[in-house]
């Protein structure tokens, strides 16, 4: 009886019949409910937000799946945009948890991802802060077990009339902890760490947090920089404020903390063959540009690498303008305390 159901082609029909239900759930049916389920999470609450994945790899045995050739695009009206590239996103997570109500994402690892943001002038914000976004009823609860970040790359550019400015940051490594709109998450900050190169030279370590939650804004920024030219700056200092420098930052530690519409930055720098000069642009004329470049030429210090640390350290108040970004609010912070290092009265 054993021998003669062993002979029969039945059982073998029925493991080539399991065989093609395997590899059609794990390369057919799993990456598309991967691709829809990604696309439901991100396109529906966001009508200016578009996905493109090439290819989706599902893991054969445990939890989790990795999106190649990533394509994220972002827009809020004319004021900003997001485009990103990112040629690995792993999560650790079974496909049709992303279904779920109470969506709980595993760790979530990029690699090599290209991120540009744009960012244009005060006036369009304004402008465009009487646009309602949609906002779509996809998840109840959000909760995420970190963000982990390899090799990563970032430009920010922000856009006044006519001029266009722009920052950018390489080699990111970036870890962001556990967060959520979950209770127990809802109550604590949200906490970053990213260490990379500035422009062409200076190497970066930096830690944010901030609550999300709060109807205000609360960001804590530290920031520490190495060996930085200065003159790799000036392309988004130059066309934002019409400032070029020149020298090198030596060693350079930040820390802003914004609460609401002030914030307030401490900086301590050491710097050498330090020098700038400033140019007539929209906002400052000719006149006013001559004398701000007669002044840094009579206050400003070549270097300071001898002065006592205390000579070494000022802080700034400033205010939020309006439709101004967090991020050109924090980037205006820290410069606002840096200037005043070289240009101290001795």
């Amino acid at each position: 009886m054993k021998r003669s159901f062993l002979l029969s082609p039945f059982p073998y029909a029925l493991i080539a019949v399991a065989v093609v239900l395997f590899f059609g759930f794990q390369y057919l049916l799993a990456p598309w409910l991967v691709r829809v389920a990604m696309n439901r999470l991100i396109t529906k609450p966001c009508s200016h937000c578009s996905l493109q994945v090439s290819s989706i790899t599902v893991q054969v045995f445990g939890p989790g799946f990795t999106l190649n050739g990533v394509r994220f695009s972002a827009s809020a009206g004319a004021v900003t945009t997001i485009a990103a590239e990112i040629p690995s996103l792993s999560l650790k997570m079974y496909p049709l948890a992303l279904f779920k109500r109470k969506l709980h994402l595993g760790p979530v690892e990029l690699t090599g991802p290209v991120v540009n943001i744009l960012e244009r002038e005060y006036a369009v914000h304004r402008e465009a802060q009487s646009e309602q976004s949609e906002k779509g009823d996809v998840i109840a609860s959000l909760e995420v077990d970190g963000i982990v970040v390899h090799q990563g790359d970032f430009t920010f550019a922000h856009e006044t009339g006519k001029e266009q400015g722009a920052v950018r940051v390489h080699d990111i490594d970036l870890q962001i902890q556990r967060f959520g709109t979950i209770p127990e998450l809802r109550n604590q900050k949200f906490y970053g760490h990213a260490v990379g190169r500035l422009e062409k030279s200076g190497r970066f370590d930096l830690n944010a947090s901030a609550d999300f939650f709060s109807p205000a804004p609360d960001v804590d920024v530290e920031l520490k920089l190495t060996g930085q030219n200065l003159a790799d700056l000036n392309g988004y200092f130059d066309p934002a404020d019409g400032i070029q420098l020149q020298g090198t930052l030596l060693d350079g530690h930040t820390i802003v903390a914004i609460d609401g519409a002030t914030a307030n930055s401490k900086a301590n720098a050491t710097f050498e063959n330090l020098a700038f000069t400033a140019k007539k642009t929209e906002a400052r004329s000719g006149f006013t540009a001559f004398l701000t470049n007669v002044m840094g030429d009579l206050a400003m210090a070549g270097h300071n690498k001898y002065d006592k640390p205390e000579d070494k350290t000022q802080t700034a108040t400033i205010q939020r303008e309006p439709g101004q970004t967090v991020i050109a609010f924090i980037l205006h912070s820290m410069k606002a305390a840096a200037l005043k290092i070289p240009t101290r009265k001795r």
